[in-house]
């Protein structure tokens, strides 16, 4: 059986799941390499025109990029997709500036900031594989210059170690390295420093749950290492600290408590279909824990922290 032919075969299955399940397909979608170019073009075009998810969210991109990168790069429908969701960006910046309230459009408004490091990330391969103008890398420039300047208040910012500030510095940090001469990323860094002695002095987080809030401190913690190249200066105590939370997991730990729960989503069939974005315990604002713990066990090569991914996408299994 060729690859169309399976793919065409899960879309009909799909088609015939009991209704009240309400699953569909969505993008991204499992895999665009069975599509013609000129559907590929049809995709990216509807998804830049939905105007998806580019605030408090939107993890779904970033693994999008996750898989066709770490795919090796084959799948080119994937990147034109994503250059599709970028661009929607730029149009609904573009919007703004008609309007007149460009000065106003911002990406890391407070909690709204959670999952920017994706975006940034989806910039940096558009512009390694050459498909952003000047034009357009300047206009995303800009409006990351004028997010940092409307979104950090630094005398009110919280400094502690859990979701929050986390969850919401990772796209600046990951921009570090993506615009090392913007000067507001020059003076934010030493916020980030901050920041980050926050977790080395204390020794360990502060937050006191796993789900659904866990897994958006994680992504943040992880893009801020990455961003700050805190993997290399402070190693050992990241695995550590990662091997900790993984007591959570593995169940040492706490999953619900009076201010957190771990929802389990039923079907589990569905997950089969596109384990990049499925969940069998969901999380907050759709951040997908087995990412985290995916992302962890390719920085440390660590199989406990593979099994923490799979258990948490597919469902129980002894380590």
């Amino acid at each position: 059986m060729n690859r169309v032919s399976l793919l065409l075969g899960v879309f009909l299955w799909a088609a015939t799941l009991p209704a009240q399940e309400e699953f569909r397909l969505k993008h991204p979608l499992p895999d665009y390499s069975v599509y013609s170019d000129f559907e590929i073009t049809a995709m990216a075009n509807r998804v830049r025109a939905s105007r998806p998810q580019i605030l408090r969210g939107g993890w779904e991109w970033d693994r999008l990029l996750r898989r066709y990168i770490d795919e090796g790069r084959s799948e080119a429908g994937a990147l034109e997709v994503l250059h599709g969701y970028f661009m929607s960006i730029l149009d609904r910046y573009d919007e703004a500036v008609r309007s007149g309230k460009g000065a106003e459009f911002n990406l890391l408004p407070g909690h709204k900031a959670w999952g920017a490091a994706g975006r940034v990330r989806i910039y940096k391969e558009l512009v390694r594989q050459v498909m952003l103008s000047k034009i357009e890398q300047a206009k995303f420039r800009q409006i990351f210059r004028q997010s940092m300047a409307l979104s950090y208040d630094y005398p009110n910012l919280e400094r502690s170690v859990n979701n929050r500030p986390y969850g919401m510095n990772g796209g600046p940090a990951v921009a570090l390295k993506v615009f090392p001469d913007m000067p507001e990323l020059k003076t934010h860094r030493r916020w980030l420093d901050a920041l980050w002695r926050e977790l080395t002095e204390y020794g360990d987080t502060t937050e006191t749950n796993y789900y659904p809030y866990g897994p958006l401190l994680l992504q943040g913690w992880i893009d801020m290492a990455e961003g700050m190249d805190k993997f290399k200066t402070d190693r050992e105590l990241l695995h550590a600290l990662a091997k900790r939370y993984l007591d959570y997991v593995h169940g040492g730990g706490v999953r619900g408590n009076p201010n957190s729960g771990g929802r389990i989503k039923p079907g589990r069939d569905h997950i089969y279909l596109d384990p990049w974005n499925a969940e069998y315990f969901g999380g907050a604002e759709g951040v997908n824990d087995g990412d985290v713990w995916y992302r962890l066990a390719k920085e440390f090569r660590d199989p406990e922290f593979l099994w923490a991914s799979e258990q948490a996408i597919f469902g129980g299994r002894p380590p």
